[in-house]
């Protein structure tokens, strides 16, 4: 067993028709004394992007990250993205949503980008000044690396217009187009998919994976003044910096007691199901944390063992 005090604080308290204790939590990718090695992460901050698809189009982007429900893994992303390619010198608005669908030793997302045509920027696309235009894509991408270079498949439909009013069309297809073939097309479910590669530089995440928790959790105590054995009680899970959390979820705790051996053990539902990926699960005595291998911290695509 380890000493409860490495990873929270209990106090303990006796009420009126039951047993009490306040448990606090708090983790991060680093640990430390008090602080359990146990990070979520939530993805806010900014970063650098080089995107190369089909091996001749490539894109250099600018990009802020924003997730502010860490129950969901959506990350919203907007920035600016240049585009060149044979044919092509274009700047785009960006705006997409990244599904973080694992966070551990592989990150694994899916995403839906939604490019618009900068207003500001003389643009030429497929050969033509373009005066408006888009491209929608989605797709998945795999961590490869440990420094954020991911591989990856995407699809969608390219739009421009050489007049605001889109009267004028220069290209309206999708792509790959029904006859691509060759080492850069990829088909998943079915489908075709343009194979890419993206190397994220000069990121600067905000929270660093940080959380914190409190939890009250209650021994039932019967009519006739005798523990039952049943735990409950109620606490909130902060994710992100205390001054400044990016989440913070209100859960109920729900477990046992086990009256031989001392053990509390008990996990946290959340009171919403938009937050039910959000759980605290964890046995512990009166002093020590029980090093079972089973004590964990989980959010979207993400459990933390402790």
């Amino acid at each position: 067993m380890k000493n409860i005090l490495t990873y929270f604080t209990i106090f303990v308290g006796i009420a009126a028709r039951c047993f009490a204790i306040t448990v606090e939590l708090e983790g991060s990718p680093q640990g430390g004394e008090g602080v359990a090695d146990a990070a979520i992460y939530t993805l806010n901050g900014k970063a650098n992007s080089t995107l190369v698809v089909d091996g001749n189009v490539h894109c250099e982007q600018s990009l802020v990250f924003s997730m502010d429900n860490v129950n969901s893994g959506n990350v919203r992303t907007d920035g600016k993205m240049h585009l060149t390619a044979p044919d092509w010198d274009a700047w785009f608005d960006v705006g997409s949503t990244y599904q973080i669908k694992s966070y551990g030793s592989l990150i694994i997302a899916s995403f839906n980008h939604k490019l618009n045509k900068d207003s500001l920027e003389e643009c030429l696309i497929d050969g033509q000044v373009a005066a408006t235009g888009e491209i929608s894509s989605v797709g998945y991408m795999i961590l490869v690396s440990d420094d954020f270079s991911f591989v990856g498949g995407m699809r969608g439909i390219i739009k421009a217009w050489s007049d605001v009013r889109k009267s004028k069309v220069i290209i309206n297809r999708p792509y790959p187009s029904s006859d691509a073939y060759g080492d850069t097309i990829v088909i998943f479910q079915g489908k075709k998919y343009c194979t890419f590669t993206q190397d994220f530089t000069d990121i600067v995440l905000e929270d660093q994976g940080v959380w914190s928790a409190v939890y009250n959790v209650n021994e039932v105590i019967n009519k006739k003044g005798k523990p039952t054995g049943a735990l409950s009680g109620t606490g909130t899970i902060e994710v992100g910096p205390q001054d400044d959390p990016v989440d913070e979820v209100a859960q109920k705790v729900s477990g046992t007691k086990n009256a031989k051996t001392g053990i509390y053990s008990w996990t946290t539902t959340s009171n919403s199901k938009a937050d039910s990926k959000v759980k605290v699960t964890i046995k512990h005595t009166a002093s020590d944390l029980v090093d079972d291998g089973k004590n964990s911290v989980s959010a979207a695509a993400q459990t933390r063992k402790f």
